[in-house]
């Protein structure tokens, strides 16, 4: 609707408001560089860190530019050819530096070959322009949609306990190195909404589609933005009531619930709302035809009295519906305001 001007009501001034969030609010700072160089790269960092405090960098992505390779040349001290595979290793390498001297995450993606198309193939291989970059990576993954033949080798685990009520994975991170890490070679299955883009993880399984137990991780942010992750909700509870974060929600029994968890579960209900309120609306009719043989007046009163009826249970079912939900846009505007969210999935047993 963005991209082509045809906004439905209510749409646009969504709109508004997150640009303004995202200028006015929101700890994330956007960059166009769309000719780079590693000095270039450096600079734009080294602001954001001094100014922001920036500890987290995403960078799209590693290619070659003219820039680059003239860089590349000068540092080299020599006539020589210059093949794209030393440009992209050595910004590897430096993008590593990076980290190290400003003690930040950086997460950037290169392209890959036409090979991704074999399910069988999912590691190094696959990158095009240079496979070394890997070589300092500490975690790679090459991101790929389900094919058929993956869809047909998941039957089993789709149809199972672990699946129910949630929609089939549209996304599939194979996992080929992670450096420091338990978990190697292994498959995250999720799904993504493109509408809101929220990320949702279904399962893991390793490279032969074999479900994987994997514990639950609980993931919550601070004032600071200093992530915390814990396998004990009540540890990740204690931590963020330290830090003075108000919870977004919590449970009888002390959990933290994820506002994003079960995204379904807010539609449906919602839907069973509406329903609740047509079926008494419709029995609230149903008595006003029945008393047709009272007086006229009798007639009119009952129907005014229905149309209270309705409106009072149209009332009792939205502010019902505002205690246990949330609407999706109040949820992303809480996020903002409170600079804290949870990953918590409903599945005791298979969650990543």
């Amino acid at each position: 609707h963005i991209l082509f001007g045809s906004y439905q009501p209510g749409e646009e001034e969504r709109v508004d408001e997150a640009i303004r969030i995202l200028n006015e609010e929101a700890n994330i700072y956007l960059e166009y560089v769309p000719d780079y160089d590693i000095g270039t790269l450096e600079k734009i960092i080294d602001e954001h860190v001094v100014k922001h405090n920036v500890g987290h960098v995403f960078f799209d992505y590693i290619h070659t530019t003219t820039e680059l390779i003239s860089e590349f040349q000068t540092e080299a001290k020599a006539r020589m050819n210059t093949r794209e595979d030393q440009v992209l290793n050595n910004l590897g390498v430096k993008i590593k530096e990076l980290t190290r001297k400003y003690n930040i995450s950086i997460d950037t993606w290169t392209q890959v070959t036409g090979d991704v198309r074999n399910e069988q193939v999912r590691d190094s291989s696959l990158i095009r322009g240079a496979k070394g970059l890997k070589d300092k990576a500490d975690t790679c993954f090459i991101v790929t949609r389900p094919t058929k033949k993956e869809m047909k080798l998941l039957e089993k685990v789709l149809k199972s306990k672990t699946m129910f009520g949630k929609p089939d994975p549209n996304i599939c991170y194979s996992v080929y190195k992670n450096r420091g890490g338990k978990l190697n070679n292994v498959k995250i299955w999720l799904y993504i909404n493109y509408d809101t883009m929220r990320v949702h993880d279904l399962f893991v399984t390793d490279y032969d589609y074999n479900l994987l137990p994997i514990d639950k991780t609980y993931v919550g942010v601070n004032e600071d933005q200093k992530i915390i992750i814990s396998k004990d909700s009540k540890a990740l509870k204690s931590e963020l009531i330290k830090a003075k974060i108000e919870m977004n929600a919590i449970e009888d029994d002390g959990e933290i619930i994820d506002i994003e968890e079960d995204f379904a579960d807010v539609e449906n209900s919602g839907n069973d709302n509406q329903k609740n309120v047509e079926n008494e609306a419709q029995e609230s009719r149903k008595n006003v035809c029945e008393d047709t043989q009272t007086p006229s007046k009798n007639v009119c009163e009952s129907t005014e009295s229905h149309s209270k009826n309705v409106e009072q249970i149209k009332q009792s079912y939205h502010e019902k519906a505002t205690e246990t939900e949330l609407d999706s846009t109040d949820i992303e505007q809480e996020k903002i305001n409170k600079r804290v969210s949870y990953i918590l999935q409903d599945d005791p047993d298979f969650n990543f």
